[in-house]
């Protein structure tokens, strides 16, 4: 079991209204302040070996490519068709999202996105309330630690784990996270099959 939930028994979970936290009141960009599910970024992964290392595909592209992955799907689809009436996706506008990468192979064109998971530069933005460093030695501070709803952790959430963000780093396969400290990282543990990471949508 893993935090106290089982595999074929069956679980009943109240539905409660999402909390959002303003980070731009210009743009109107808000973020979740809950950890509400857990998903890989990307849930069908193949591998090809080049002569210096295993790289990661999903269809013909990396699979850390954003605008593939399943997670994007998700966002949009279940997530944004459960989450929100009728009124309230009248009023979500859409929006054209960055998808660079301080490593350059890993950078993509923009996507057009209602719902999408933060960028690394948008999770290391002072003025959003983050820190604004990247794979530094991180301190605990609890008011950067984020909750995880129940439903998270029966979905395989781990209760020290991480939160995904759509930005490809350093391989194919991984994509940076905001760690348990509120710091924005790689550490080995943001590839994208991981399905104990944390989705916080924006």
């Amino acid at each position: 079991a893993s935090n106290g939930y089982y595999i074929n028994e069956v679980y009943w979970f109240e539905y409660e209204p999402i909390e959002w936290r303003i980070l731009d009141p210009d743009t109107g960009l808000v973020f979740c302040e809950t950890i509400i599910d857990s998903q890989p970024f990307n849930n069908v992964v193949t591998s090809a070996n080049t002569s210096s290392m295993t790289e990661y595909y999903t269809g013909d592209n990396y699979s850390n490519f954003y605008e593939d992955s399943s997670l994007r799907e998700w966002l949009n689809n279940d997530f944004y068709n459960v989450a929100f009436n009728e009124n309230e996706k009248a009023i979500i506008e859409e929006s054209t999202i960055e998808n660079t990468s301080h490593y350059s192979q890993y950078s993509y064109e923009p996507t057009v996105d209602k719902v999408f998971p933060l960028s690394i530069y948008e999770a290391t933005n002072v003025n959003y309330g983050f820190y604004d460093d990247y794979n530094s030695s991180p301190d605990v501070d609890s008011s950067k630690q984020t909750n995880s709803s129940d439903y998270a952790k029966s979905q395989g959430y781990y209760t020290s784990g991480n939160v995904i963000l759509r930005t490809g780093i350093y391989r194919a396969s991984e994509t940076a996270i905001i760690d348990k400290f509120g710091h924005v990282t790689r550490l080995n543990d943001g590839e994208v099959w991981n399905t104990y990471n944390g989705v916080r949508p924006a």
